[in-house]
């Protein structure tokens, strides 16, 4: 499987830049995932930024007071124009821009882009950054993917936010928990650390907020006076996902997890919380250390973002 994470995506443009004219001076994002990697363009080349319809419609640009090599004010003033997407496998997204931007009869010289391209569809752009085989996932869409009727997903920390513990006593928790990362697509199996007696409360909370599964994996019920043993609900997971499921991806919302159901099943498994896919043989101290990472950066990030060099 090939995963590509949004830190994946920028830096898959940073070391593509060369392949990008530099006379460009407008780029348009198709949308939606075509305008993440229009974004990352216009910031590195310093060129305004718009999508399909902002360039048909010639819509005014609005892009700050940053000084650019060269300023324009609405999309037809441009000369040479970089159309995005984030990939291209099919095609159809990027022909149908082609189409438009054909019908419109533009004058301009325009240039197609896709970050990442799958081998049989690199002639359908003029510059691809990466050639990507299938099957593959993307962090910005693997909840919004078909291919989720073959994965295995976790509930708590996935579609909603965690249950501070699981138990019977959990119920008004379950009804009350707050959606995370939703979709529209039907999702294979769902697998999940909460006990049978949740069952009810869990389909009613799938059923209201319209969550399409086909089944639903939970863990059975310890012995009357006693625990589930530390580590029960991830090995659970881990075994549900490679005995009893031919799922291809685990989305889990917990990051040692993730490491630990990756290596019992033997199989990758995707960490909503952290953007990474965890293979199997990756310790637990090297996910927590990624993790910790990715946090300092994120909040150094943030910082210089509010409080720029004074930070």
């Amino acid at each position: 499987m090939n995963y590509r994470s949004l830190a994946d995506l920028a830096r898959t443009v940073r070391v593509n830049l060369h392949k990008i004219p530099r006379d460009i001076d407008l780029v348009v994002g198709v949308p939606r995932s075509g305008l993440l990697v229009a974004n990352f363009i216009a910031l590195a080349l310093n060129v305004c930024l718009t999508d399909i319809d902002g360039l048909l419609e010639n819509r005014r640009l609005n892009g700050g007071q940053r000084k650019r090599r060269r300023n324009i004010s609405f999309p037809h003033d441009a000369l040479h124009i970089l159309v995005v997407d984030d990939s291209v496998m099919s095609g159809y997204a990027i022909e149908r821009a082609k189409k438009l931007v054909a019908d419109a009869g533009l004058p301009h010289r325009i240039t197609y882009l896709a970050a990442y391209a799958a081998p049989q569809s690199t002639r359908m752009v003029d510059i691809f950054l990466e050639e990507v085989p299938i099957p593959r996932f993307f962090e910005w869409n693997v909840m919004n993917h078909p291919h989720l009727e073959s994965c295995c997903m976790e509930i708590d920390g996935v579609l909603c936010s965690d249950l501070e513990d699981h138990g019977p006593e959990d119920a008004v928790a379950v009804k009350r928990a707050q959606p995370l990362f939703m979709t529209e697509y039907e999702i294979g199996h769902l697998v999940t650390g909460r006990p049978e007696s949740l069952r009810r409360e869990t389909e009613e909370w799938l059923k209201q907020h319209k969550v399409r599964y086909r089944h639903l994996h939970m863990l059975g019920e310890a012995s009357p006076g006693t625990h589930q043993p530390a580590g029960s609900q991830t090995r659970f997971k881990a075994t549900t996902y490679r005995d009893c499921t031919d799922a291809e991806l685990f989305i889990e919302g917990c990051p040692d997890q993730a490491a630990e159901i990756s290596n019992i099943s033997g199989k990758p498994v995707l960490c909503l919380r952290t953007g990474e896919l965890y293979r199997p043989g990756m310790s637990i101290a090297r996910v927590q250390a990624q993790y910790h990472t990715l946090a300092r950066r994120l909040y150094w990030r943030t910082r210089h973002a509010l409080f720029g060099n004074a930070a």
